[in-house]
């Protein structure tokens, strides 16, 4: 018997053998060392750790040596005989599909038996609807047990799909490695080994196939565009899907669901994008796809996550600025006018005592008139309410007491006065808007809001589903307002939209703040932590072979921080700048806690006054005493 390399070539419709007499015969144990060698060195090459080897009858001779070979390399390897699967050939390469993929090595030894094993692999991936992946990656090497077994006879080289496929066999005086190549559809001789001399289909990534990826329209995230019946998209998913084509080698186009659901389960069944994806018509989805424990059942999610939403709700600012007349008492909070009007007059009570008891003021006591200023607290109260004003000049006092008690006051004075001026110059220049709810818990209790919800949404199942108390009577609240309101329930986001502009209501939606953000205007505002965030990530069918690709493609954009950027763009605020001072600028009437420091200064003023007096006090009392 001898190894030969069964060369045939088709012209047209006609299959031609080689003449074998030019083709160099030798015994078939004579080329074992050579073969083994060969396998050894691809696999080497290839970095191959396991190995799956098929063999029928004619290959018998040549798998006990390799069986041998493995054993002494410690390479982990399945055998299986094509006779123990005969009629079931399909079950063992899913099988082998299952507990060997993304590294699919495998080595047929024999005849035409094994060689069907090759042809059933080339047409799998178009049956298996989405669930298979041999022609990218599955790698092959078919030793022919004998000189009669002719590839051809078996595998038309136009209708090859397997990427990676060799045979090892002889020709002339050697033994050498034909490897197939698309560009030329032909099997060529191998001169030197590479990865890519003996495998040159595989160039990168998916090898320029094509995938069919689903969508729906959602603003920013996927915008469709229709100029005169030309179909364009635009957004977030082109943008990632452009930047994963170029990535991973392959191009695409885009379907939207013929339903225009995102994915809900009604009845027993899903819709949506869902749906196409259980039923396997598209290779994945990119959409503004909500991550949830139900959707994980039927459909494979890669993470990390494009992005991630809060539930919340959309509704209208409420100006909260005071009208009229009272717009200058804006600054305090009335308790703080209180304590300022009781202040004045206790500063003038302990100032009127001070001076009255200072014993510079006692000797002096009959040059002044009972109608002088220190004398007169009606006098002294004006005086104060001056100071309060940053106005009026009538506090004189001799003492050093009443110099230090006068400095406090000014002191008080000054940092009231500035505070209530700034604080009123902010308040008439700039609108105040105050949320008339911080919560879902706060809102449900509102007497005269409604609120409402887009019920094919990921939304509405939430609050149909929640245990949470609120979330329950948002949703018994939404019911009830159905009844006399069906706008309440309206599909139409717009709809709601209008009713939130109205006042008084309130739209439930995922990812209220991308709303907000993406407006002209400054007229809403929004809640955002009414639920735990849900995550927006690519989906895949279940057990997708596209899986590992794409799962390295994710963590490649989130390594380098790609993700974060694109979702930094996403919530980039739009809005005119007037709506971001508005933001950022929280006006308040003042409390006591915030001027507690000028009460403080006052108080230590009072209090040094006090032990000046006591001071002024002991000095008399020791010059009377040195006097007599």
């Amino acid at each position: 018997m001898s190894i030969i390399f069964p060369v045939c070539t088709h012209e047209g419709d006609r299959m031609h053998f080689v003449n074998r007499t030019t083709l160099f015969e030798r015994e078939y144990s004579t080329k074992h060392p050579r073969i083994l060698e060969l396998i050894s060195t691809i696999s080497d090459i290839m970095s191959w750790i396991r190995l799956v080897i098929i063999y029928d009858s004619h290959g018998l001779n040549l798998l006990w040596d390799f069986y041998d070979s493995v054993e002494t390399k410690y390479t982990p390897a399945a055998f299986f005989d094509v006779q123990d699967w005969k009629g079931q050939e399909t079950s063992l390469l899913l099988m082998i599909h299952k507990q060997y993929f993304p590294n699919i090595s495998i080595i047929l030894f024999g005849g035409h038996d094994v060689l069907n094993i090759l042809a059933i692999a080339n047409r799998l991936d178009a049956r298996s609807n989405r669930t298979t992946d041999f022609s990218h990656k599955s790698f092959w090497i078919f030793v022919p047990g004998d000189d009669d077994t002719c590839v051809f006879s078996v595998l038309d080289t136009r209708q090859i799909v397997l990427e990676n496929i060799a045979i090892i066999s002889c020709f002339e005086s050697s033994v050498g490695v034909f490897t197939f190549t698309l560009s030329s559809r032909r099997f060529v001789l191998v001169d030197t080994y590479t990865k890519s001399t003996l495998f040159p289909n595989g160039v990168y990534g998916f090898n320029g196939r094509h995938f069919i990826i689903t969508s729906h329209v959602a603003p920013q995230f996927f915008l469709k565009h229709n100029d005169s019946g030309n179909i364009t998209y635009s957004g977030y998913a082109k943008t990632f899907c452009d930047a994963m084509s170029t990535f991973l080698n392959f191009t695409y186009s885009f379907v939207e669901p013929e339903d225009n659901q995102w994915g809900n389960l009604i009845n027993g069944s899903w819709d949506g994008l869902v749906a196409q994806l259980m039923r396997r018509e598209v290779d994945m989805a990119v959409a503004e796809l909500t991550l949830t424990p139900d959707r994980e059942t039927v459909v494979d999610f890669i993470l990390p996550p494009f992005f991630t939403q809060g539930l919340g709700m959309v509704f209208r600012k409420e100006d909260d600025s005071i009208k009229g007349w009272l717009n200058i008492m804006q600054p305090f909070q009335l308790q703080v006018y209180y304590v300022l009007f009781s202040a004045a007059v206790g500063i003038c009570i302990v100032f009127y005592i001070l001076e009255k008891v200072n014993p510079v003021n006692k000797d002096n006591a009959h040059r002044t008139s009972p109608t002088s200023e220190f004398m007169g607290v009606s006098n002294l109260f004006l005086s104060v309410a001056g100071c309060l004003f940053l106005g009026g000049d009538g506090i004189r006092p001799r003492t050093w007491t009443g110099r230090i008690l006068t400095f406090s006051i000014w002191l008080f004075c000054v940092v009231i006065a500035a505070t209530y001026s700034g604080n009123l110059t902010a308040s008439l220049s700039v609108r105040r808007e105050k949320k008339p709810f911080n919560s879902l818990e706060e809102m449900v209790e509102l007497e005269g809001w409604r609120w409402g919800v887009h019920p094919a949404t990921l939304t509405a199942a939430l609050l149909k589903e929640a245990k949470r108390a609120d979330m329950r009577k948002a949703w018994s609240k939404i019911l009830e307002f159905n009844k006399s309101d069906p706008g309440v329930l309206s599909t139409i986001a717009t709809e709601h939209i209008d009713r939130v502009t109205k006042g008084h209501y309130a739209y439930i939606s995922l990812d209220p703040l991308l709303f907000k953000l993406s407006r002209n205007d400054c007229t809403f505002d929004t809640i955002t932590n009414v639920l735990a965030t849900q995550h927006v990530a690519l989906a895949l069918p279940t057990d997708s072979p596209l899986a590992p690709e794409i799962q390295r493609f994710m963590f490649h954009l989130f390594d380098g921080g790609v993700l974060k950027r694109w979702e930094q763009a996403r919530y980039k605020d739009k809005r005119p700048k007037e709506c971001l001072h508005s933001d950022s600028t929280e006006l308040k009437a003042m409390y006591l806690d915030d001027i507690k420091g000028a009460f403080a200064a006052l108080g230590f003023g009072v209090a040094f006054a006090l032990s000046v007096l006591f001071c002024e006090h002991t000095l008399r009392f020791l010059s009377k005493l040195k006097g007599t």
